[in-house]
């Protein structure tokens, strides 16, 4: 599906966390990717949704998304005072969503009528952290996720049901700063 479907290059993760001591802690988040718009024209016969397309028809992907509700446990290996590796494991509630419109050659387009489905999965990762400042720092994770099991259900261009799976599995790449501050009780 890399012909018809964008690779999404780009997301931002918004979440907030807690240290619970100096080997775990938790977060949960949001991560927001994607709200891409891809069009491809078939130059040969393909069977992507389900029946063959013709020479010269068209598909538009509209605002192609991936956002994700998460909660990781983390674990924190310090190497020094100030620099820490991190492990991250957890569930992520994936949701895609896409709106397809397939264009027959010299036809109308025609609006497929999908649905696409949140799914929970696990994620893994690892990273480090390093604190530049007493209570701020900066944070660079890889983590990964079966995005593989994400499927797109829907009617094609002649109204026959059709399933895809138009993901591989997800490696992503985070950097970002961070605010730690301790709390008295």
């Amino acid at each position: 599906y890399t012909d018809v479907f964008t690779k999404i290059k780009r997301a931002g993760t918004f979440y907030i966390g807690t240290r619970f001591n100096k080997l775990f802690g938790i977060d949960v988040g949001y991560d927001l990717g994607g709200d891409k718009t891809r069009s491809y024209t078939f130059t040969t016969v393909r069977n992507i949704f389900g029946t063959n397309s013709n020479v010269g028809d068209s598909v538009q992907i509209k605002r192609y998304s991936l956002n994700a509700w998460y909660v990781s446990g983390l674990f924190y290996w310090e190497l020094s005072r100030c620099f820490d590796l991190v492990f991250h494991a957890g569930l992520a509630s994936l949701q895609h969503k896409t709106t397809i419109l397939y264009t027959p050659a010299g036809a109308a387009p025609i609006d497929m009528r999908i649905k696409t489905k949140a799914k929970w999965v696990g994620r893994f990762g690892l990273g480090a952290q390093y604190h530049f400042l007493q209570y701020f720092g900066a944070r660079a994770l890889v983590t990964f996720d079966p995005t593989r099991n994400l499927s797109i259900v829907g009617y094609n261009q002649n109204n026959a049901p059709f399933v895809i799976h138009p993901f591989k599995n997800a490696t992503s790449f985070n950097v970002g700063l961070f605010a730690e501050f301790p709390v008295m009780v």
